[in-house]
């Protein structure tokens, strides 16, 4: 069986795999891969895996275990790439957003050099990496140095790379959440509030800001676009307003099922021919106003 390694070169290799028995668990039925190929002595595996093919369960085994090396890569170039092992903090909270960009940077990484391959970016970021012999199959420490090379030559920092938004001249255009994915979002909380998220028995504000997230993560990857309303006097504001059709549709979004009186405000003053209230709970209209459960936002 043939196999590449991190430079990109071919492996040939040589399997073969045995029944054993452990002394000391003398009742579990146990595999033994014997894999010839990487390096002078022979690598063992040791799995509880049962399969009548014996070809096919020696290059299973092989393989899941090849797969671990290409994680403990990661973890080792998102270690060394970013010098997470030097920064010193006073928090855990602290520890989980460095490692949340780090890992934001490596995904970010991996994106561009799985995806735009032959691309001109790709090969210019290349050239900036200043590799004495061939750059590698495995370009993650390449391209990392190369993109501190490019941006340690900027003297505004990121700012200059940032497209600026438009604003509306009739509405204030919806201000992104700072994490547009829900996933990402609930990872930064503490143990306590996802489990409560779990359970759903998460209350107060944090209920009501992963809510919103979640609806607006679901109709903008639907791509309508967004906005946010706000009055003159700052006291009344809707979550989302949408376009549909030569109006303006208000959505609002409630942790729990109530009274929406700052959308019977808009719904009194502006007239939209319809309104949403997403809510934990189900189905109903009353007047112009429907009330929906929150997953039925994708199809609002």
């Amino acid at each position: 069986m043939d196999f590449k390694d991190k430079r990109g070169k071919n492996v040939q290799c040589k399997m073969s795999c045995i029944p054993v028995r452990l002394c000391e668990f003398p009742s579990k039925e146990l595999v033994l891969t014997v894999v010839y190929g990487f390096g002078g002595e022979p690598m063992l595996l040791l799995s509880n895996l049962k399969m009548q093919e014996k070809k096919k369960l020696c290059h299973i085994i092989t393989k899941v275990y090849l797969l671990r090396w290409r994680i403990e890569e990661y973890f080792k170039f998102k270690k060394q790439q970013f010098e997470l092992e030097d920064l010193r903090v006073m928090s855990l909270q602290s520890i989980r957003s460095l490692n949340f960009f780090a890992t934001l940077a490596a995904g970010y990484i991996s994106l561009i050099s799985s995806s735009h391959r032959e691309s001109i970016f790709l090969k210019e970021l290349r050239e900036c990496s200043k590799r004495i012999y061939e750059v590698p199959k495995f370009i993650f420490y390449a391209l990392g140095y190369a993109i501190n090379r490019v941006l340690g030559m900027s003297r505004t920092g990121i700012q200059g790379f940032l497209t600026k938004k438009v604003k509306s001249q009739q509405m204030n255009l919806f201000e992104h959440f700072k994490i547009e994915d829900i996933g990402l979002l609930t990872s930064l909380y503490g143990y306590e509030t996802q489990a409560a998220l779990l359970t759903d028995a998460l209350t107060g504000p944090v209920k009501g800001g992963i809510y919103e997230n979640l609806v607006f993560d679901m109709l903008t990857k639907r791509g309508i676009a967004l906005n946010y309303f706000k009055n003159d006097k700052n006291t009344q504001e809707i979550e989302f307003l949408c376009a549909r059709e030569g109006a303006v549709i208000p959505i609002e979004v409630k942790s729990k099922r109530g009274a929406t009186v700052l959308l019977n405000h808009f719904v009194e003053e502006y007239k939209p021919p319809y309104a949403y209230k997403l809510v934990a709970g189900n189905v109903g209209v009353s007047e112009c106003k429907i009330t929906l459960p929150l997953y039925m936002a994708l199809f609002t």
